[in-house]
């Protein structure tokens, strides 16, 4: 975890990919080596964009995805300041993966199709990228008002101070108390 702490939320968002991409296995597609590294090539792609739209797609973090902002990366080396290195580190144990499983097959296209839908990804984290101030801002206005007064319900909660939702100065003194 490269000093960062295991909470029972990562293990399971570390378990939860792992089942689904071997989840073909258990629906009528046979193992085969070839099969398993693909579908740990597919894991480790897929890992560090879960954990990258996070931040993207988090109104707290607009704008705040930098080593500063995010403690439990601050350990890790960051590349041109963009992004951490274990993102890299993932990047490239999937494409290791995907080496392998041509390797074991002779079947070049594996690699090259596995390239190509990283290029993907890569592409859609981008529009992604460009789309999350509208999703941003769709966020803050769902949260505007509160309608849970007109709906009965049981055990309601009270509305979020909205004051304090957007206040990054107490986040940020709640989430850097000195040790």
């Amino acid at each position: 975890m490269g000093g960062k702490p295991l909470t029972g939320y990562h293990l399971f968002t570390f378990i939860l990919p792992l089942i689904i991409f071997h989840a073909h296995f258990a629906m009528g597609t046979p193992w085969s080596v070839e099969g398993e590294l693909m579908a740990l090539a597919m894991y480790f792609a897929v890992c560090p964009l879960w954990d990258y739209f996070w931040f993207v797609l988090n109104p707290w973090y607009e704008g705040k995805f930098t080593k500063e902002d995010v403690w439990w990366h601050s350990k890790s080396i960051w590349i041109l300041g963009l992004f951490p290195m274990d993102y890299l580190v993932g990047a490239l144990v999937s494409l290791g993966f995907a080496v392998l499983a041509t390797w074991w097959t002779s079947d070049s296209s594996l690699v090259i199709m596995h390239a190509l839908t990283m290029l993907g990804f890569v592409i859609y984290t981008a529009l992604l990228y460009l789309v999350a101030p509208l999703y941003h801002r769709w966020y803050r206005v769902m949260r505007e008002s509160d309608d849970r007064s007109k709906v009965e319900m049981t055990h309601t909660l009270p509305p979020p101070a909205m004051h304090k939702l957007w206040d990054s100065e107490q986040l940020n003194r709640e989430h850097h108390a000195p040790d």
